[in-house]
């Protein structure tokens, strides 16, 4: 069985290997967004068709927030985690 691990358990390395994008991605409209995510999911993807492994766990950088293309390409048992500012009031955060 293969297993293809980023970052690799117990490492205690968070983002070894994860894509990182510059803050001002989160900028772009959300088509140039949508093309760079669409960009690097497909390469992650091509890579991940070349080794085959029967298992995949991948966690991704905080602002890499739009999992759709691995659920457009049927990855199942996608977990999230959601940011939430802290800096603001109670109130704004439960809106």
């Amino acid at each position: 069985m293969t297993y293809m691990l980023s970052p690799p358990w117990q490492t205690q390395i968070p983002y070894l290997r994860r894509p990182a994008f510059n803050p001002s991605v989160q900028a772009l409209k959300a088509t140039a967004k949508q093309k760079i995510f669409d960009q690097v999911t497909d390469a992650v993807c091509r890579e991940i068709d070349t080794i085959a492994p029967n298992f995949v766990s991948i966690a991704t950088v905080p602002n890499f927030l739009d999992v759709r293309s691995f659920v457009w390409k049927k990855y199942r048992d996608l977990r999230f985690t959601h940011t939430i500012d802290l800096d603001k009031s109670l109130d704004e955060i439960w809106a």
